[in-house]
């Protein structure tokens, strides 16, 4: 069982994650350009193609037309698909797992190159 002073203690870690991270304020997905626009309480965008962000990679125009916003706004959910994002991670540029960033990094290496 978790005593009082365990659950005030993780609910004031809860708020400091908060505090400290960029959140999610409104989500969208732009068909004519192909983007997740995912707009922050501090005050900048983050835009990207979904074929950059795990479990997003093979979804279609409608599985990406509902999203939602987590109550904190540090997770954003693609219920279509059952894919979640956490958007502090996407402020710094990961777009999913080490694995997959591995993966991404050297598919498109030769991007870079040319």
């Amino acid at each position: 069982m978790v005593t009082q002073q365990e659950h005030d203690e993780a609910l004031e870690r809860g708020r400091e994650l908060i505090r400290n991270n960029p959140g999610a304020v409104r989500v969208r997905f732009d068909k004519e350009l192909r983007q997740v626009i995912v707009e922050l309480n501090r005050g900048f965008s983050i835009t990207f193609p979904p074929e950059r962000a795990q479990g997003l990679e093979n979804a279609s125009d409608e599985d990406l037309s509902e999203i939602e916003i987590n109550s904190s706004g540090l997770g954003i959910y693609f219920p279509r698909i059952d894919a979640d994002l956490w958007v502090p991670a996407l402020a710094k540029g990961r777009f999913g797992n080490d694995r997959w960033e591995a993966a991404w990094a050297a598919a498109h290496s030769q991007d870079k190159a040319a």
